[in-house]
C-alpha cells in the first residue's frame, strides 16, 4: 500500500505572522516526509496519546503511529473519528493540498 502525502494548513503559533510561518513549516515537511504533522500535533494539544487516541476511535496504537508516519491511509470512518475526537474537521487534519 502506497503512503499518502498530506499537505498541512493552519498554524500552531502565537501569532498570526507565526502561525501562517508555522503552517507553511509544517506543511512543507508533511509534504516532503508523506507524515500527518496536523494529526500529530492535534493529537498532542489535546493531551492524548496514541495509545488513549487509539481507544477513543476503536483502533490500535501501531494504526494511530501508521498514520501519523504517513504508512497508512485510514478509511473515511476512522477519519471522521479521529476528527472528532479531536475536535477537528477533515480539512483540518487530511485535506491534501494540490
Amino acid at each position: 500500500m502506497e503512503a499518502a502525502s498530506w499537505g498541512a494548513s493552519g498554524g500552531m503559533g502565537r501569532t498570526a505572522g507565526a502561525a501562517a510561518d508555522a503552517g507553511a513549516a509544517v506543511a512543507a515537511t508533511s509534504a516532503a516526509t508523506g507524515k500527518n504533522l496536523r494529526m500529530k500535533v492535534a493529537r498532542v494539544e489535546a493531551g492524548l496519546s496514541q495509545a488513549e487516541l487509539a481507544a477513543i476511535v476503536g483502533a490500535t496504537r501501531q494504526t494511530v503511529g501508521l498514520i501519523e508516519a504517513g504508512g497508512y491511509n485510514p478509511t473515511l470512518k476512522l477519519c471522521l473519528s479521529i476528527c472528532h475526537a479531536l475536535g477537528k474537521t477533515l480539512d483540518d487534519l487530511f485535506w491534501e493540498e494540490g
